[in-house]
């Protein structure tokens, strides 16, 4: 027995599998709308956490999420099927007839979640300021911290990984 979720696979009979839904994360300012194709969709049976097999969709715009008060998160997705009429989770398209096989599956929702924020190596240098901010401008070793700019790259390139990490963590 496999679980996701707090689903196990035996729960999940009579549905298609169990999926997670990964959203993009917020906009930088303000409010803004999500992009259907900035949704992931992973199968939550097949893989280590935090990401299983991404599952492939016709197009993005073929995820229906259903969140009935008094039951059960549901996703209808339309996807690939095989000639059994079966989902087809590697993205590969099966023909009958010269035509691609498509079907809409119902998944259970076992997780929902955010993408974690890209920092795109700038937190680094956020973090470093901060530091010295509340050091009042030391090091550990109580000496002058030098400007971000004079820092090795390695440096540099540890404030940036350390910083994502603290995202990745809590995001």
């Amino acid at each position: 027995m496999t679980e996701a979720g707090g689903i196990t696979d035996e729960e999940a009979g009579g549905y298609a599998g169990a999926i997670i839904v990964e959203w993009p994360g917020p906009p930088k300012h303000g409010v803004g709308a999500i992009a259907g194709r900035a949704v992931t969709i992973y199968d939550a049976f097949s893989g280590d956490e935090p990401h299983g097999s991404h599952v492939t969709t016709v197009s993005s715009a073929d995820i229906v999420i259903h969140a009935e008060a008094e039951g059960l998160v549901t996703a209808d997705l339309t996807m690939f099927a095989d000639e059994a009429g079966h989902p087809v989770f590697d993205g590969k398209p099966h023909f009958r007839d010269g035509e691609v096989i498509t079907a809409t599956f119902t998944f259970l929702v076992a997780d929902m979640r955010t993408q974690a924020a890209r920092l795109d190596g700038k937190g680094g240098k956020v973090a470093y300021v901060a530091y010295g901010e509340v050091t009042g401008g030391k090091n550990y070793q109580g000496l002058p911290m030098p400007a971000w700019d004079e820092l090795p790259a390695t440096i540099q390139d540890a404030w940036v990984a350390a910083a994502q990490a603290v995202i990745d963590q809590h995001a």
